[in-house]
């Protein structure tokens, strides 16, 4: 009898956990949209991806997927369900000066200027507009010609 009450008190802690990290998970999602330009000229046909960074044994989520148009633009959006606060990055697979595929990845800080808004919803609400300039000389550059909600 005593093994039996024990047994179900331990599982009355192992299912408040549980509980608990149900109720923490929330829905955050995010939107980027910008131009890429190499040289002078747009940057087109050139992949971009979303990706939310994980740490731990938890793998990163791709969000979202694309190429840029043929006046080097792109929209991308996506969501995931996280305890904590979404990690955002964006990877641009890229050969502007000399035609190898270079992988350039804008790690939050800089996102924040790129891009903006994440929610604690399903749905991304707004965008924010930047020009990265993909040429080696000044690589990874992001002018400061932004407009907020266009």
């Amino acid at each position: 009898m005593f093994q039996v009450c024990t047994s179900k008190m331990l599982n009355v802690p192992v299912l408040l956990v549980l509980l608990g990290v149900c109720y923490g998970m929330r829905d955050q999602s995010i939107a980027v949209r910008g131009k890429l330009v190499c040289g002078a000229k747009p940057a087109s046909n050139v992949r971009v991806k979303l990706w939310e960074e994980d740490t731990g044994p938890d793998p990163d989520d791709l969000l979202d997927s694309g190429y840029t148009d043929a006046n080097g633009e792109f929209r991308l959006s996506g969501g995931t369900a996280e305890l904590t606060p979404i990690d955002p990055i964006l990877k641009v697979y890229h050969g502007c000066d000399d035609g190898f595929k270079v992988i350039f990845v804008l790690q939050r800080f800089l996102l924040n200027f790129f891009l903006q808004l994440v929610t604690h919803s399903n749905t991304s609400v707004s965008y924010a507009r930047n020009y990265l300039y993909m040429q080696r000389r000044s690589f990874g550059h992001i002018s400061s010609r932004s407009k907020q909600g266009d």
